[in-house]
């Protein structure tokens, strides 16, 4: 399945994802401005084959981060283990991180694309107590996306499930 997290017709969210001065307030507006297409991809997730499932972006940090650190919390991961898991794309994307630097000659481009070159855990941590301050936690935020009970529980059953092996 193709299931883009951001929804790039919708301009105005995707100036405030790419003007972002941090990525706190970027992780902020794809939640409030994308919640159909994060439901949509947990439904795809929820409701995939038996097996493995992979999801993925350009880089593995952002929209993949997002969505994996809403899986693992809904299933009941800590915070500070999703956020040191979120941190190791530090370690792999360095190389991929200069040469995006190198093509920004705009000086303010390549501020604002450095700061967003990160994973730091505080980020995944305060992204994650967002979550829980306006929306009451992961659960409930999903919900607020739309999701239905019976697909949270399909979705955490399915992660808590140990794989059949042939």
């Amino acid at each position: 399945h193709h299931l883009p997290l951001m929804n790039e017709d919708d301009l105005e969210a995707m100036r405030l994802v790419n003007t972002a001065p941090s990525l706190l307030p970027m992780y902020q507006v794809m939640l409030e401005r994308f919640t159909v297409n994060i439901a949509g991809i947990m439904i795809a997730i929820a409701d995939a084959s038996p097996g493995a499932v992979v999801v993925h972006c350009h880089a593995g940090k952002d929209r993949t981060g997002l969505v994996i650190a809403l899986v693992l919390r809904l299933t009941g991961v800590s915070p500070e283990d999703i956020a040191q898991d979120y941190a190791l794309s530090d370690l792999y994307l360095q190389s991929q991180y200069q040469e995006m630097l190198a093509q920004k000659t705009n000086l303010e481009e390549r501020t604002i694309l450095a700061s967003q070159l990160t994973s730091k855990p505080e980020t995944m941590t305060n992204l994650l107590q967002h979550i829980e301050k306006y929306y009451g936690g992961v659960k409930a935020y999903l919900k607020f996306c739309g999701l239905q009970d019976e697909t949270l529980d399909c979705l955490t059953q399915r992660m808590l499930e140990p794989m059949s092996t042939p």
